[in-house]
């Protein structure tokens, strides 16, 4: 080879490595910033709040919510859409996490970071016809099988009413399913939950009847003990923000299906001050 050729061999290299160089350096950081990502961001499997649909695409009023914050906050990332045992067992460990949706309850106010309220919600025990009259006296439903989402506040409402007979299942469908069946003689969830769920699960809701209401929480965005003091009154602040200029009302609006029952419709917390 001569001088010439490498001299033109060398130049050729020299003008390709920036290029590369850059495309290197571009993947690497790319890389390093999605693995230092401090947060984690779940969204508990809970229809009409946040769910997967049959194609796998996250859903829900209160998911848009928390992903439109989590942008504003200015992560570009998704909200993982999990199992609701998984954010408990999270949410335990101390990881630094943010999670929706979350009851506001005696038992749990020491347990997480009360960032914001989202919706207030009934707690109901739900039926089909041949227990609607068990299922309005509470004093019944205590030997009733009462189908609950684990770990869930419901199953705190079950203890604290003197439910004996319960079946803990890990999603809200599977309790539809159950109800529907006649294998469980009730169903304790939030109203909105169990309205969406017996439809999705393909059952009439006319045929949903609904019980002594137990109890009204507000269900919350959160965060574990993991995330600082300091994030989440930023967090507070930039969701506090989102009610005031509309975006909230504007990304809350999704249909959930009408109830023979009154109110079928969660409501809307006045906006809590900085705690």
């Amino acid at each position: 080879m001569t001088s010439t050729a490498v001299t033109v061999q060398g130049v050729a290299e020299g003008m390709m490595r920036p290029a590369w160089t850059f495309s290197l350096f571009f993947f690497l950081a790319r890389a390093s910033q999605a693995q230092t990502h401090p947060y984690h961001f779940w969204a508990g499997e809970i229809p009409p709040y946040s769910y997967l649909d049959e194609k796998q695409e996250a859903l829900g009023s209160l998911y848009r919510i928390f992903q439109a914050l989590v942008e504003r906050m200015g992560y570009k990332t998704k909200v993982e859409v999990v199992p609701w045992k998984r954010v408990l067992i999270g949410t335990r460990k101390d990881l630094p996490i943010f999670f929706i949706p979350v009851a506001r309850t005696p038992e749990r106010e020491h347990i997480y970071q009360w960032i914001e309220p989202l919706l207030i919600d009934q707690f109901v025990i739900y039926s089909l016809q041949n227990h609607m009259a068990a299922v309005q006296d509470k004093e019944r439903i205590k030997s009733l099988r009462i189908c609950l989402l684990r770990g869930s506040a419901a199953e705190e409402l079950a203890k604290k009413h003197g439910v004996t007979r319960m079946e803990p299942v890990t999603n809200a469908h599977s309790c539809a399913r159950l109800l529907n069946a006649n294998r469980v003689d009730g169903w304790l969830t939030a109203r909105s939950v169990a309205e969406t769920a017996y439809v999705r699960a393909g059952y009439d809701l006319k045929d949903l009847h609904a019980g002594v209401q137990l109890e009204l929480w507000p269900l919350y965005l959160a965060a574990s003990k993991g995330v600082p003091e300091g994030e989440v009154l930023k967090w507070r602040s930039a969701l506090q923000k989102m009610k005031r200029d509309g975006t909230f009302d504007r990304l809350r609006q999704e249909p959930i299906p009408q109830a023979a029952s009154p109110d079928p419709t969660p409501t809307l917390p006045a906006q809590s001050k900085s705690r």
